[in-house]
């Protein structure tokens, strides 16, 4: 849609809020994207396979929310260096987002090892997905497993997952949406009230195993339902 800008948040929030995203490739000026289809995960729909079920119920890793939101963006940056992603400028515009209270990091924790996560933007009850990495296998489909139920909870709207649908996102329930029925779940999502408080408590008190289970419990009751 446009090339140049800058990366004052103030931007990015708005391109963020009418369905248009900022894409940096090095020695370039930002490009500013938008689509005719995106790539969206409705929390509540959110699809748990069955090794992940049974990772879950091993209990051999800790969630936690905005504990260590620059190593998680630095992680991804490491994973994504072929692609040019996450240049030195879009990393300092996260880390102002984050401290302004729009970005988020999840964090997934062997002991006192970080071995996964994921952070995105956030207003409203609109999540936007922006990296993930894995240093162990699994653990970023955990972190954003473990968000999707959460946020679900918090009856959060959508979690966009951008305008490149990829296997990965579609093997958890995302799905392939228009334009237009993107734009309107965002007026929507764009202008709720802002239900969670306390980004770093969310996990806090949570038990994973027993939302999980109340999640799967509430997808078949819902099948079943349609089949009567």
């Amino acid at each position: 849609m446009a090339v140049g800008g800058d990366w004052k948040p103030e931007r990015i929030i708005l391109a963020y809020k009418n369905g248009i995203y900022p894409v940096a490739f090095k020695n370039q000026p930002i490009l500013w994207w938008t689509s005719e289809r995106h790539c969206v995960m409705y929390p509540k729909d959110v699809h748990i396979p069955k090794n992940m079920r049974a990772l879950i119920r091993q209990n051999k890793y800790k969630l936690t929310v905005d504990q260590a939101f620059y190593e998680v963006v630095s992680a991804c940056s490491e994973t994504r260096k072929d692609y040019t992603w996450l240049t030195h400028e879009q990393v300092k515009a996260f880390h102002q987002l984050h401290n302004l209270g729009f970005a988020h990091s999840v964090e997934v924790w062997q002991g006192e090892e970080l071995v996964g996560g994921l952070f995105g933007v956030s207003f409203g009850t609109y999540f936007h997905g922006e990296s993930m990495f894995a240093r162990v296998s699994h653990t970023s489909k955990l972190a954003y497993i473990g968000l999707s139920v959460r946020l679900a909870e918090m009856n959060f709207t959508i979690m966009d997952c951008g305008i490149w649908p990829t296997d990965h996102m579609k093997s958890l329930g995302a799905v392939v949406i228009s334009r237009d029925e993107f734009l309107e779940i965002l007026d929507r999502s764009k202008d709720a009230p802002e239900v969670i408080a306390d980004w770093g408590a969310l996990f806090e008190n949570w038990d994973l195993k027993q939302a999980v289970q109340n999640h799967l419990d509430g997808l078949k009751t819902k099948s079943e339902g349609a089949l009567i």
